[in-house]
């Protein structure tokens, strides 16, 4: 067991401080001195035959052990105060026997600078009061030389003997102080030493940690609103760090993005008041007024009464994470863009393809069943249209799946080549010479672009334009008109057919929509067409009113954009 257990109880020695406990262990082993000291008085004066001092000495004693209790059941200033009181007063007494020839006054000046030593300067003012109480004592002694007990004749020989006795001892008591005094500043040194070099290692480590996360450091005093930043966060803010040794939590906050501003409020005050984890990313303005992305964590410090008069915290830069996560995200949409076509596109294809097979197996069951020559003819003509539609469903699946897979291949078309390539392959469609085709542009209207994917968007639109035609006007039309400028490549096709109601024009792009009943398609065709255009870097868009007929409007790059899209690829 430790000396500063004996003289301390373990549950008590823990609650206070390093020094206080061995000024508590100074105070304990003083006040054994003094019981060995009244122990060695008790005998020196049973030698000499004077007993008188012997119920002080007993006083002394007792005092002596009341002290060394309370302060091992923690009532340490207490305890300081029943052995020095006692001890002084019992001296004052038998000063007031011996006067000054025994040199009994030199336990006065002890026991003062005992006082001094055992309550330290945090508790000077008890020091100070023993002292007082010391001196007035001596003061009283000189002016009124009170006399409580008879005066006693002492022998030449006792009053030197005791007088060498009483200044060996105070001698010695005073160098004990003194020697304790000594070594609670050495070990206070030692400890001193010991943390200064810790707390130099843990800055390095904690320095090293810092350059090692790229964070930069803010240190809040909210007395005065006053932040200190570290180099790196300047540098993170694109600033000088002599540029912010003036920064203030409110200039902080008229650098963070107005939609973050709300949210760093309100985590900030959970923080503050109810002690909640602070960490945010947010968005801070760089010194040329880019806003960056950065992740910031702090913790406060709060006094006795619970206000937090300082906070710490990091800041590091994340604006390559976020916008890596918002190229993530916008790619996550895409795909579930994509599964969504595509779990659209099998279940159709399905249904579609599946229809003029079973419409097909039931006109062969007919066929088998039919007598008449006629009939049979007319289930094989059925059937025939069937194989078209089926046909034409499957050239629309083909397109699809190249546009997405083959990159462009842009070369020089002449536009009216292209225009009568196409025409001519929609010649057997029923009453297509019912139908005018007018061109408007010039017959040498040339482009560069990819040659398949135009002649296919061409071939839907002019296709759409003469299915659903209106035989009853007067001059069915499809009129077909190009123009061009530096940065832009227009085509319209238009014509004066059925047109579209306005609930459907903004559907007519989705895939398998088919804007009326009469619609034998597979309703991929308009569709296709738009994706194919973008794929070349141009828009599809429509204008149409029901009975008046639609106008599409393809918009492309022309050949010189065209051509440099086509190098950088």
């Amino acid at each position: 067991m430790s000396i500063e257990r004996f003289f301390l109880i373990e549950s008590i020695s823990h609650t206070i401080t390093a020094p206080e406990r061995q000024r508590v262990t100074m105070a304990g082993l003083f006040t054994l001195l003094g019981v060995i000291v009244c122990i060695g008085y008790i005998l020196w004066e049973l030698h000499s035959g004077n007993f008188i001092y012997i119920p002080f000495y007993l006083i002394i004693l007792f005092s002596a052990l009341v002290s060394l209790f309370l302060m091992r059941t923690g009532r340490i200033v207490l305890g300081k105060f029943v052995f020095v009181i006692p001890v002084v007063t019992v001296l004052f007494v038998m000063l007031t026997v011996e006067k000054y020839a025994t040199g009994l006054h030199v336990f006065f000046i002890v026991f003062c600078v005992y006082a001094l030593a055992v309550f330290g300067y945090k508790k000077r003012y008890y020091a100070f009061s023993i002292c007082g109480y010391v001196i007035l004592l001596l003061v009283v002694h000189h002016i009124f030389d009170p006399q409580f007990i008879a005066p006693i004749s002492f022998s030449e020989e006792y009053i030197k003997s005791t007088f060498i006795v009483n200044n060996i001892v105070g001698l010695i008591c005073s160098m004990l102080i003194v020697f304790y005094l000594m070594k609670i500043n050495y070990d206070f040194n030692n400890r001193l030493k010991l943390a200064t070099k810790e707390l130099h290692e843990s800055r390095s480590r904690f320095d090293l940690a810092i350059k090692g996360s790229d964070a930069g450091i803010w240190d809040w005093n909210s007395n005065n609103g006053q932040i200190q930043v570290s180099a790196l966060l300047a540098e993170l803010l694109e600033y000088d760090p002599e540029d912010l040794s003036h920064l203030t939590i409110d200039m902080l906050w008229d650098n963070l993005h107005p939609d973050d501003f709300p949210k760093f409020k309100r985590r900030m005050r959970n923080h503050l008041k109810n002690r909640e984890p602070f960490r945010l990313e947010c968005r801070l303005r760089s010194r040329w007024g880019e806003y960056i992305w950065v992740l910031g964590t702090g913790q406060a410090e709060w006094d006795e009464s619970g206000k937090a008069h300082r906070m710490v915290g990091t800041i590091l830069n994340i604006n390559e994470r976020k916008h890596a996560e918002k190229r993530i995200q916008e790619q996550n949409d895409l795909l579930e863009k994509t599964n969504a076509e595509l779990d659209r596109f099998v279940y159709s294809t399905s249904h579609d393809l599946k229809a003029p097979l079973s419409s097909i197996l039931g006109l062969i069951h007919i066929a088998e069943l039919a007598h008449d020559d006629q009939e049979i003819r007319d289930c094989f003509v059925m059937m025939k249209q069937r194989v078209h539609t089926l046909n034409s469903f499957i050239e629309d699946i083909i397109d699809y799946s190249r546009n997405s897979r083959l990159t462009t291949k842009p070369k020089k078309i002449e536009l009216n080549e292209l225009i009568d390539d196409i025409t001519a392959n929609l010649e057997y469609f029923d009453q297509r010479n019912s139908i005018r085709i007018v061109k408007h542009f010039a017959r040498d209207f040339h482009m560069v672009i990819d040659e398949g994917r135009l002649k296919i968007v061409l071939n839907n639109l002019i296709n759409n334009a003469i299915k659903y035609h209106d035989l009853k006007k007067s001059d069915p039309y499809i009129c077909i008109k190009a123009t061009k400028n530096d940065l832009m490549t227009e085509i319209r096709v238009e014509d004066n057919g059925m047109g579209i109601t306005a609930d459907l024009i903004g559907r007519v792009f989705d895939m398998f929509f088919r804007a009326t009943e009469k619609s034998e398609g597979s309703g991929l065709g308009l569709y296709i067409a738009r994706e194919m255009v973008k794929k070349i870097g141009g828009d599809l868009e429509v204008v149409s009113s029901l009975g008046e007929g639609a106008t599409f409007i393809l918009k492309l790059p022309t050949e010189e954009v065209s051509k440099s899209k086509h190098d950088i690829a």
